[in-house]
C-alpha cells in the first residue's frame, strides 16, 4: 500500500527515519523556539485538566500531585516565521507529498509537548474534536527527538478516524 492508502485506511502512517539529520535539527530549533516564546495557550497538563501558564518556568511552578511533568504550547501565532523553514524543508515536503499526493499544504498551527519521564500516560482520545477542520487532507506530523520505548510512546488505533 502507498502511504496515502495507508493514511486513508488506518488514519495514520508511520514513517520512521523520514526526516534527515538537517531537518531534525531544524525541527529541534523550532521546538526550542516554542519553549522560549510561549503563546497564550501555554499550559501544564494533568491527566484530567490543564492549567494555563505564562511560560515553561511558570508551568513548572504549578502545584500538582501527579508524577513527572507535562507541558504544551499550541497555536502560537508568532511561530509561522520560525516554522516556515521547517515546512519548506525537502524532507517535510516529501512526507506531505507521500500522504497527500499533491504539492500544496497549509499550516493550521503548531503544537509542542514536553513530557518528562514518569509522567502518567495521556488517556486515549480523538484529536479531530479539537480541530476546526475535517476531511481526508488533514494531517498532524508527530516528530519525537528522543528514543521512546513502545510501552510509553504514542499509541494509535487503526481506523478510529472513521468514527467514534
Amino acid at each position: 500500500m502507498t502511504p496515502r492508502e495507508t493514511f486513508l485506511q488506518d488514519g495514520f502512517v508511520h514513517l520512521p527515519q523520514a526526516l534527515d539529520a538537517k531537518t531534525l535539527k531544524l525541527a529541534q530549533a523550532c521546538w526550542n523556539w516554542s519553549l522560549s516564546h510561549p503563546g497564550p495557550a501555554s499550559a501544564r497538563l494533568f491527566q484530567q485538566s490543564l492549567v494555563l501558564a505564562g511560560d515553561l518556568a511558570e508551568a513548572r511552578e504549578v502545584p500538582g500531585d501527579e508524577a513527572g511533568f507535562f507541558y504544551q504550547d499550541i497555536g502560537n501565532r508568532r511561530s509561522l516565521d520560525t516554522y516556515r523553514h521547517l515546512l519548506e524543508a525537502d524532507a517535510v515536503k516529501s512526507v506531505l507529498f507521500s500522504i497527500f499526493e499533491q504539492d500544496r499544504a497549509w499550516l493550521l498551527g503548531e503544537q509542542i509537548f514536553l513530557k518528562e519521564p514518569n509522567t502518567p500516560a495521556t488517556g486515549w482520545h480523538q484529536d479531530i474534536s479539537d480541530v476546526a477542520a475535517s476531511g481526508d487532507d488533514l494531517v498532524g506530523l508527530w516528530i519525537t527527538f528522543d528514543a521512546v520505548d513502545a510501552a510509553t510512546s504514542l499509541a494509535l488505533v487503526r481506523g478510529s478516524h472513521l468514527g467514534p
